[in-house]
């Protein structure tokens, strides 16, 4: 796993770190950026006690400082997946409004990985293929209308990673890069390098 800076992509987490004006309410910027610190702190390390601190903070936060909404989503979300908190993690984005999130299909996408993921976790494996393949045909329908979009494009070889062998989400890589419309061979090829690295399910 990358340790501090990640792609646009669930399953690539992105952590940035910038400056924003205070909350009459608290220190908003001071938040945001021990929540990074402290969500950085278990890339380093693997203690889960990082993770739970970044949590808390973010918790206080997320109510505090409205406009840091997005940011403090983004980083909840995050920190649900490292702790495996499935359910909590479902719930968490179905409160959310659709509007909240952009591109279209980044609602669903973050609502059937938390319930695949919790159908795996109960060992139900076929369920989570079932709501992974959905997925990846709610993302291939946003491709189809946004040919260039990498964002949507990383999305769906990591989703595909979820449930398909690895050597078969490359090969489709590869195929995508010799018809492909976007202009930009190297991105493929990078993902295609980082699907190389990514951990085998």
């Amino acid at each position: 796993m990358i340790k501090l800076i990640k792609c646009v992509s669930i399953f690539t987490i992105v952590i940035f770190v910038t400056g924003c004006k205070s909350n009459g309410q608290g220190n908003c910027d001071k938040w945001y950026v021990e929540a990074n610190s402290s969500l950085n702190d278990y890339y380093l390390d693997n203690d889960e006690a990082n993770l739970k601190l970044s949590m808390s903070i973010i918790e206080k936060g997320y109510y505090l400082c409205p406009d840091f909404e997005s940011r403090f989503v983004d980083l909840k979300i995050t920190l649900l997946l490292l702790m495996k908190e499935y359910e909590r993690g479902y719930s968490f984005i179905d409160s959310l409004e659709e509007s909240s999130f952009e591109p279209s299909y980044k609602k669903a996408l973050y609502l059937k990985t938390f319930k695949a993921l919790s159908l795996e976790k109960k060992g139900d494996i076929a369920g989570r293929d079932g709501h992974f393949e959905e997925l990846v045909g709610e993302i291939e329908d946003y491709i189809s209308s946004n040919p260039s979009s990498e964002e949507a494009i990383a999305d769906l070889f990591y989703t595909k990673l979820k449930f398909e062998e690895k050597e078969k989400v490359i090969r489709e890589i590869e195929l995508m890069q010799s018809s492909s419309h976007i202009d930009d061979k190297e991105f493929l090829n990078a993902l295609k390098e980082s699907i190389k690295a990514a951990p085998t399910m």
